[in-house]
């Protein structure tokens, strides 16, 4: 599943939290940044494990960030292998991704 804002993740999670594996938020993303999509994430599904992932930390952040139960961090750039391996860590193996199953936005 994919959303293209903050918002939307949050509507997303709330309307699809029983069929959901994990949420990965970038930091910055329009609407609602996705440190505060984690945190409204958090709120009402506080079993879905939360990646962030970044270029870097906007030190306006880090503070909510530490706040947060993070099951991990992405710094992009980053290799399909390595998202891979976080999802399957994150996941306990239930996401078997392939690179033909990743989304490719239209730009």
């Amino acid at each position: 599943m994919f959303a293209d804002n903050g918002a939307a993740a949050i509507a997303a999670v709330e309307a699809h939290r029983d069929s959901l594996a994990c949420a990965i938020l970038d930091i910055v993303m329009p609407i609602v940044n996705g440190v505060d999509a984690a945190h409204a994430i958090q709120a009402t599904a506080p079993g879905l494990p939360i990646v962030l992932m970044s270029s870097a930390i906007p030190k306006a952040y880090r503070d909510r960030i530490s706040q947060l139960r993070l099951a991990g961090m992405l710094a992009k750039p980053f290799s399909f292998a390595t998202l891979r391996d976080l999802l399957r860590h994150v996941t306990g193996d239930a996401i078997a991704l392939e690179k033909e199953d990743m989304y490719e936005p239209q730009l």
